[in-house]
């Protein structure tokens, strides 16, 4: 085990021994009382936890804490992330979208990071007023344009942002190092950002490629997956990050990054240079899906987490998607079932976007109680797909079947307070899809449950006994409500958006469930 040096910081210190795993530090922290001597007891935290409870950024940390030199084994190998800290403090950062999500969770998080960035947001729809009313002359430096606030729920969230929307107001710019927003569509504005940033991000939807490309396109390529910089992408969907990775392999690394915030609205007022977006009262979460060095990470604040091990990482995502994004879809077609919408009339409650999402707070009795059998079902998913030992290192808690079940329980309780006193809508929850919900959301615990046999799967039978669920009442729950929302849907599966080539594996699912093999793999929307 590797001996890290002294840190010192109003009665903290860190010494001792610690462990690495692919760049993700446990340092023994111990404090001291007033009179500078030591208190009893000691925490086992990460550097992220570490540089938060001090006040720090990872960054700052002293290099001594992320040296291993006394045991080449715990050696930090960062080249799974695709990048390596060099010693040299990131420089510049560039986002790209101003989104409800980017301003939801991104900015917030890259604010409480990277020391000097930048927002590129073309100026289109909204963003023209914008603009134009804080437009300058040519020749006006930064301090010519009023800056714009940020804000999340009415409160700001990062420091007033400059706007420039010449590549002469950039230059100023760059030289000032303050926060930016470039409000331009300019090639010499866009490509001088690409060309002085280290490290990227975005949050852009479904066109992260289509818009990307042609930015990305003209950096020099790299060899060295190391020497790339890193393009950190914050989207629920990442089919179009995968493909945007195919075509920039050689000049940017693409780090997936989960998202996770209930982002309700956004609005520009370009009168009083102000983006606000409301949001659900919780913090969220940012989760990079790569273990890596956590100084390569642009994002700080307790809302960003990267986790130990990819296995870990995987299973942050899908807890999430699972849990969160899971529910959601089941309290859409429960509401669809409540107001006994058919076939022929969801295409019209889809265009006129009014029918309220039922509240999971205000749910009758047996409506919750076959939510809860779908949230053991989606518990039950997780257990047998990631184990025990992955479930524990990624909630941080021991490897005891005790404690990983109450972190399950925990992050439903999480869910269910989230979502209880939620306003929103059955299309925007849907994205106007009814069948790519079905198939991303519904079908895929319908195909884990089909083939489960509970006594070859001791786990969850211990698993639902544990939360009061009957397993007969929960695998009911669920083909029912598959069944309502294929026969809702059935017109739209083979020719409505669901990922391309799952159509008809969709609508053949719903007919004929797996036979073997647990889940497919969920594609994110949101």
């Amino acid at each position: 085990m590797p001996v890290f040096s002294t840190l010192d910081k109003e009665r903290v210190t860190c010494r001792s021994t610690a462990t690495c795993n692919a760049g993700a530090l446990d340092v023994v922290v111990t404090t001291t009382d007033a009179a500078g001597e030591p208190a009893e007891g000691a925490a086992v935290l990460n550097v992220r936890a570490l540089a938060d409870l001090i006040g720090l950024h990872v960054r700052d940390l002293p290099d001594a804490l992320f040296r291993c030199d006394a045991d080449a084994e715990c050696a930090r190998d960062t080249s799974c992330c695709g990048a390596r800290f060099t010693g040299e403090k990131p420089s510049f950062h560039v986002h790209f979208g101003l989104g409800r999500l980017a301003v939801g969770l991104v900015i917030p998080a890259l604010s409480a990071g990277a020391t000097h960035f930048a927002i590129l947001q073309r100026p289109s729809h909204d963003w023209v007023a914008l603009r134009d009313e804080r437009k300058a002359s040519k020749e006006g430096g930064v301090g010519a344009v009023p800056p714009v606030e940020v804000k999340v729920n009415n409160e700001p969230v990062t420091a007033p942002l400059a706007v420039i929307t010449t590549a002469d107001q950039l230059e100023s710019a760059l030289r000032e190092r303050c926060p930016l927003l470039a409000l331009s569509d300019d090639t010499e504005v866009i490509r001088k950002l690409a060309s002085a940033a280290t490290s990227f991000s975005c949050a852009l939807g479904v066109a992260v490629a289509k818009v990307l490309e042609p930015i990305l396109e003209h950096l020099d390529e790299e060899e060295r997956v190391e020497a790339r910089p890193i393009l950190f992408a914050c989207e629920n969907d990442f089919g179009p990050v995968r493909e945007l990775k195919t075509k920039i392999a050689k000049k940017v690394h693409v780090v997936e990054c989960m998202v996770d915030r209930v982002c309700l609205s956004r609005n520009v007022d370009a009168k009083a240079g102000v983006v606000e977006v409301a949001t659900e009262p919780f913090d969220g979460r940012l989760v990079v899906l790569e273990p890596m060095d956590e100084r390569l990470v642009p994002f700080g604040g307790a809302m960003t987490m990267v986790p130990p091990d990819t296995d870990a990482a995987h299973f942050m995502y899908q807890q999430k998607f699972q849990i969160i994004n899971g529910t959601h879809g089941i309290m859409s077609f429960m509401t669809l079932r409540e107001h006994g919408v058919k076939a022929d009339q969801i295409d019209g409650v889809m265009k006129e976007d009014k029918m309220a999402l039922m509240r999971l707070g205000d749910a009758p009795r047996d409506v919750r109680a076959q939510i809860e059998a779908w949230w053991a079902m989606r518990a039950c998913y997780l257990l047998c797909k990631f184990g025990m030992a992955t479930i524990a290192r990624a909630l941080q808690t021991d490897e005891n079947e005790a404690q990983v079940f109450n972190a399950l329980q925990e992050l439903i309780a999480e869910a269910d307070r989230r979502l209880s006193g939620l306003d929103d809508t059955v299309p925007r929850v849907m994205e106007s899809d009814p069948p790519r919900m079905l198939a991303q959301r519904l079908l895929p615990i319908r195909d884990f449950l089909a083939p489960l046999d509970t006594a070859a799967a001791p786990v969850v039978t211990r698993y639902l006994k544990a939360v009061h669920v009957d397993e007969a009442f929960a695998r009911s729950a669920v083909n029912d409500l598959c069944d309502y929302a294929f026969a809702v849907c059935d017109h739209g599966l083979v020719d409505v958006a669901v990922p391309k080539g799952q159509a008809k594996e969709a609508k053949a699912a719903a007919q004929h469930p797996a036979q073997g093999g647990g889940a497919r793999e969920p594609v994110p929307a949101y």
